[in-house]
């Protein structure tokens, strides 16, 4: 009996399936959002927990950060920890990751316990004569071992025990052992037939993280664009006061020039008028000024009540990207395109299974049972294997349908959805060639708008000098200046404007390359410390790194 149990006890140890452990280890020091080592900005966010092991950082209020200048790369590194959207898409990976640890739980192997007991009574309550109550005990107990293999056969072995104790009675116990085996030689047989679940389930996971990459690519290039909205109305309002000011300096030099005797009197009111007009401006701008950094500010789901200034940094390189170069790729790295590939591969697979239920459907069995009935458990266990009553089968099971369509249906419709799924992969492939085409086209545009801006924005000022002296000359009007002004406050607009919209047209570029993860060494690790860790960090920048 004791070798029996030996046996049971490595059974278990080997088959059980280590849920608990972590799938992988990682270099980071705890379990979520551990990419980015930023300092600590306040209390401790709250945890909630999900499973043994396992936390998510869940920040209920919008955190606070400290007031002050502020680059693109802290903004981005902020939303990155902090996005609502990001923290739902890695919530969403735990059932996803869970749901990959069932199909890969499908060929290993289950066990099961099942105990038993039973109480019988047979007879008259209060037999005036006959035969007395009878009350018969059953207990029982069976272990039971199944597994399915690659190639459709399915194994089980069940161990089973029964006692019977009636009064009166020697009591009586039964033992038996049953292995039984089945495996299909056409319909159902085969590895690529019964993995197809499991290869599924891959391939589903891997949509998944694509899904998730596709997320933090669109909240990073959304809070570049809104970052970048930021500062470009920081820099107007700066422009609108640059403005202001100069038209402020010319009015004392417009007085000047009255007491000379040099300028009319009535050429002030075009200069007060045109200081008003600047002043509404500048509260204009301003009042558009913090409405951007709102709108950051909740992009980055930090305190609204953060002051914080963009760093006056419009620094860039102009870049003229090779059309084949980049087809090549955005194939390589765009999500949408990765994921059509993967999804006519499961179309593929889909195909295999539905050819493979037009076969017939014939399968071996195969089954072997030993049994002993004794009032002793111990002889009735060592007598066992030499007991007489031992059974075996064997046999073959041929079905053969006639007359049934529906089993060609499939097979119909999914060959029907390969076709449609290699026609929707080469339509988008032309859309990524259409849509990189255009992108390089408004690049190639944005850089000549940028170069004519700069040079209107050089000219005007340039312009503006002249008429200055002519105006200290008496040989132009307040009038002429006043107008030069303008144009120069407009040619600044029109210059920061251009740098805005070309580097926002290089970050939808490496958005549509789907190369934004890339660009900002933001690495998606394939084994996290737990199923709710965080599955990028961010490299090489002392920001980053700070402790």
């Amino acid at each position: 009996m004791k070798y029996y149990l030996i046996l049971i006890i490595l059974i278990l140890n080997i088959s059980a399936p280590a849920y608990g452990e972590s799938e992988g280890k990682s270099k980071t020091k705890n379990s979520i959002l551990r990419w980015l080592q930023l300092p600590d900005y306040g209390k401790k966010n709250k945890k909630l927990k999900l499973n043994k092991g396992s936390e998510v950082s869940w920040s209920k209020p919008a955190p606070k950060i400290p007031h002050g200048q502020m680059r693109l790369e802290e903004s981005v590194a902020l939303a990155l920890r902090h996005n609502r959207t990001i923290k739902s898409a890695y919530l969403n990976r735990i059932s996803e990751k869970y749901t990959l640890q069932v199909a890969e739980d499908e060929f290993n192997l289950d066990y099961s316990i099942t105990p038993q007991y039973g109480l019988s009574s047979t007879g008259r309550t209060n037999p005036p004569q006959g035969v007395p109550r009878t009350n018969t005990h059953a207990f029982g107990s069976s272990f039971s071992l199944s597994k399915r293999a690659k190639t459709g056969a399915s194994l089980s072995f069940a161990w089973a025990n029964s006692i019977t104790d009636a009064e009166e009675a020697k009591p009586s116990l039964t033992t038996s052992w049953t292995l039984s085996a089945t495996q299909p030689l056409l319909r159902g047989a085969g590895i690529d037939v019964n993995t197809v679940n499991l290869r599924t389930a891959r391939i589903t996971n891997e949509n998944n993280i694509l899904t998730l990459q596709s997320t933090i690519i669109s909240t990073i290039t959304s809070i570049i664009t809104t970052y970048r909205t930021y500062l470009q109305t920081y820099r107007k309002r700066n422009i609108a006061k640059q403005a202001l000011n100069r038209t402020k300096k010319q009015l004392k030099v417009n007085k000047a020039l009255i007491k000379a005797g040099r300028l009319a009197g009535i050429e002030l009111i075009q200069t007060q008028a045109d200081i008003a007009q600047k002043e509404f401006d500048l509260i204009t701008s301003r009042n558009t000024l913090d409405n951007s950094r709102l709108t950051l500010l909740r992009a980055m789901n930090v305190d609204k009540g953060t002051k914080v200034q963009p760093i006056d940094s419009l620094k860039f390189e102009l870049l003229k990207p090779d059309y084949d170069k980049s087809v090549k790729i955005a194939l390589a790295n765009r999500v949408d395109y990765l994921q059509a590939l993967n999804n006519l591969e499961v179309t593929k697979m889909g195909l295999i299974v539905a050819k493979n239920s037009r076969l017939w459907d014939l399968s071996a069995t195969g089954s072997a049972t030993i049994s002993e009935t004794n009032s002793s458990f111990h002889d009735a266990e060592r007598r066992l294997f030499s007991s007489t009553r031992n059974d075996y089968t064997a046999g073959l099971s041929l079905t053969i349908p006639f007359g049934d369509l529906s089993r060609h249906s499939s097979y119909v419709s999914t060959t029907v959805g390969f076709e449609n799924a290699k026609i929707a992969l080469q339509t988008l492939k032309e859309r990524i060639q259409i849509d990189i085409a255009d992108r390089i086209r408004d690049i190639k545009l944005k850089i000549l708008q940028l170069d004519l801006a700069r040079r209107s924005r050089k000219l005007s000022k340039k312009k503006l000098d002249v008429e200055l002296m002519k105006l200290k000359s008496g040989l132009t009007t307040n009038f002429q200046v006043v107008t030069f002004q303008n144009d120069l406050r407009t040619s600044e607009i029109n210059e920061t404007d251009s740098i805005i919209n070309y580097q926002n047209a290089l970050t939808e570029f490496d958005q549509a390359l789907g190369t934004t993860l890339k660009t900002w060494k933001i690495e998606l690790v394939n084994q996290p410390e737990t199923w709710d860790s965080i599955l990028y960090k961010l490299e090489e920048d002392k920001f980053f790194n700070s402790e």
